[in-house]
């Protein structure tokens, strides 16, 4: 089995959204003292590779710990598609990558390779000029009924919708979404088992996650 690491590494300086604080670590023990080095962590539970739970959006929604752990380890089918920065993703694109792989399979993790993380991770546009789904495309994938959608973007809503409905259209359905994803690039071919495991936050609307491609 070959692993493929689809995760941010989560450091002080990397590119966060206005609304949440730089992730800090703050050295707490030291080993000239205490015998061993540990430290703090000041984050969202937002930052970085991370999982929305319903509960994100969803009044009554499921909280982090509520999503059974069966969610977070799926087949998965990666859809390729071609963008400009700061645009919507057009239907053509996802039907045409959708063909490629031969149809999209309910029940399965959908991740979108738009190349934004490959290409703009480190760049200071990375938060204002990705790309995003549309509300319909968000529609048009739900209609599918996957059990989660990712993207490499940070964040799934085109900036311009400040209401966020592919968030909140994919969340009503308990499709759950990872966004910033990374490494898509590395996949070799577009089916694939995919591990998303967050931490087990009680009534978290979220998590940080180790998001992992598993090829045998």
């Amino acid at each position: 089995m070959k692993l493929i690491d689809l995760t941010q590494t989560i450091y002080n300086k990397m590119h966060i959204f206005p609304v949440y604080p730089k992730p800090s670590f703050i050295l707490w023990a030291k080993r000239e003292i205490h015998e061993f080095d540990s430290e703090l962590i000041l984050m969202s539970t937002h930052t970085g590779t991370h999982l929305d739970a319903p509960i994100h959006f969803i009044d009554k929604g499921k909280s982090i710990d509520q999503i059974s752990l069966e969610r977070f380890l799926l087949d998965a089918v990666l859809l390729r598609v071609k963008v400009e920065p700061k645009s919507y993703i057009e239907e053509e694109e996802i039907r045409k990558a959708e063909i490629k792989v031969r149809g999209i399979r309910k029940g399965e993790a959908v991740l979108i390779h738009t190349g934004w993380a490959d290409t703009h991770l480190d760049k200071e546009d990375y938060l204002t000029n990705q790309p995003a789904l549309s509300s319909e495309m968000a529609e048009y994938l739900a209609s599918k009924g996957p059990s989660l959608v990712g993207i490499d973007c940070a964040n799934i809503d085109h900036n311009d919708d400040p209401k966020f409905p592919v968030h909140k259209i994919l969340l009503k359905r308990e499709i759950l979404v990872v966004e910033n994803l990374c490494n898509l690039n590395s996949l070799p071919k577009e089916r694939f088992k995919l591990l998303v495991l967050p931490l087990k936050l009680l009534g978290g609307t979220g998590s940080p996650i180790r998001a992992v491609a598993l090829l045998e």
